[in-house]
Order: structure tokens, then sequence, then C-alpha cells
């Protein structure tokens, strides 16, 4: 196939990331996820962010939801399963025995959304939090300081302003910069989404090369929360897992782009061309 975009080409600090499936392995091998998202209205971000984990290669996916919106998810889906608890303790007690966890895409900003994110933050697991998860963090940083487990944080422009307190112009003239302190500061891995995503922990940095502004969809965050996750999920280290998961993403809304044009691709094309990717062997 000619390569149309330059970014088809896989970055040697992608390469070797993600490892080839031993022939004894079973789906546990893979992970057992846990996306909270979702709420009424925004059922669509949790589709997306599931089952672009599935297609990442998770072994399980649970979306977790409120019980309002509990029909309508176990109506849409079919291999992602739908979950929803009468009590927080219970919600809690299920996630811990699970392998990573994502929070945010679509959960809204209000108060019960906001106890979910406190409660989640006390878990020993992986997390990666985004969209109204970003949103409600903004009024509660300081429990970043007491997390001694990987946080994940994928914010756009608009959301690491109201993180950081800086202004959108200032984060757009000083990305790098304003993003290696703001990691260091909370010791999270930290997405600054956008042309050219930057991936930075305290002492790693990673800028992205994949992608186009195709990607500029609603939906797209979704997808992306949902693959990092579902590579967080496989044990892989989590800067690493971080950095190849912007990459595929981006990789695959390229591969979306060449096919449906970037002016008509939308997020779920996202989704649907991931699988192009884990074809090339450059990749493993």
């Amino acid at each position: 196939m000619k390569k149309f975009f330059e970014s088809y080409y896989i970055p040697s600090e992608i390469k070797g990331i993600l490892k080839k499936r031993d022939p004894s392995s079973h789906k546990g091998t893979y992970g057992k996820i846990g996306i909270i998202a979702g709420s009424k209205g925004m059922t669509g971000s949790a589709y997306l962010a599931s089952n672009s984990a599935l297609r990442t290669g998770s072994g399980l996916v649970y979306n977790v939801v409120s019980k309002d919106i509990l029909d309508i998810m176990t109506l849409k889906y079919v291999e992602p399963i739908a979950k929803s608890f009468d009590d927080l303790n219970s919600m809690l007690e299920f996630l811990q025995n699970l392998n990573s966890i994502c929070i945010g895409p679509g959960i809204g900003t209000e108060k019960e959304a906001e106890e979910i994110l406190k409660a989640v933050l006390t878990l020993e697991k992986p997390l990666l939090i985004d969209a109204d998860g970003i949103n409600l963090l903004a009024k509660n940083l300081d429990l970043l300081k007491t997390r001694t487990y990987p946080t994940i944080l994928t914010p756009h422009t608009v959301e690491f302003s109201r993180l950081s307190g800086l202004s959108s112009d200032y984060i757009n003239e000083n990305r790098l910069e304003s993003a290696k302190k703001f990691a260091s500061e909370y010791n999270v891995i930290l997405v600054l989404k956008g042309n050219k995503s930057i991936v930075v922990s305290k002492d790693k940095t990673y800028i992205n090369n994949s992608g186009n502004p195709g990607m500029a969809t609603a939906g797209s965050g979704d997808v992306l929360s949902g693959i990092i996750t579902s590579l967080l999920g496989r044990n892989i280290e989590p800067f690493a897992a971080t950095k190849l998961g912007v990459f595929i993403h981006g990789m695959a809304g390229d591969f979306a782009a060449e096919e449906l044009s970037m002016d008509s691709m939308i997020a779920s094309d996202i989704i649907n061309n991931l699988h192009k990717l884990f074809k090339i062997e450059e990749l493993y």
C-alpha cells in the first residue's frame, strides 16, 4: 500500500512496545479494564471509549454506568459489558479487581460524578482521567499528590488551562514547558492533545508525529482514552503505554483520512481503522 502519510512509518521509540500474542494466552492475559463513562445524552462517549479499548486488544471491557443509562448501553453493546452498582463501595470493590481504569468521558460534572472521581483516585490501579473527569479534577488537584499508582491525564488546551490555571494563549506558546512543569509537580503522565500531541512525565518526553486535522471531531478524545487504558491493562509500562496509545490513535486517524478524507471522517472511523496498523510487522 502506498504510504501517503509520512507518519505511517513506525518511529524507533514506538517499535517493540507491543508484543505479539502468545499462543497459550487467554482473554485475561490482555487485561480486564473498566471504563467509567457516559450519562444521559452522552452515551456515545462511553460507546467510543469502550469499543476502542476492545479494538486495541483488551480481553474484557466493562463500561461502568449510572442506572439511568444501563438499559441503553446494554442494547448498544455486543462485546463490552455494561455494569451499574447500587452504591459506591460495591463499585470500588469491583474496580479493584481490574487491571486499569478510565474515568471521565461523558460522565458530566454533577456532584455524584465528582464523588466517584474522588473515590476512584484512591484505588491502587493505573488510572486515566479524561474529559469531564479532568474538569472535576481541576477542583480537587490536591488528591493527585496522594496517588502512588500511575495517573494519566489527557487534556486538550482548554482543559489543561482549567487544570493549570494558565491561559490558553500561554499554553499554546509554551506547550512543552507548561506540560512538563505540571507533570513534575503532580507526578502524572500528561498528554497535551493537539497538533503534535505531547506526552510528558517528570523525567520523560515524547512528541507525537502521527495524526491529522480530520481528527478534530467529536469523540476523538474518547477513542484515545480507550486505546491508552487498553494498553495500560496489558501491563505495559505506563509511559510507554501512553506514548504508544497516542501514536496508534493518530496513525489510525491517518488511515481513516486516507480512506474517507479529513473532512468526512468521524471518531468511529478511527476505531474502524485500528486493525490496519496492528497488521504492520514493524510495530512489534
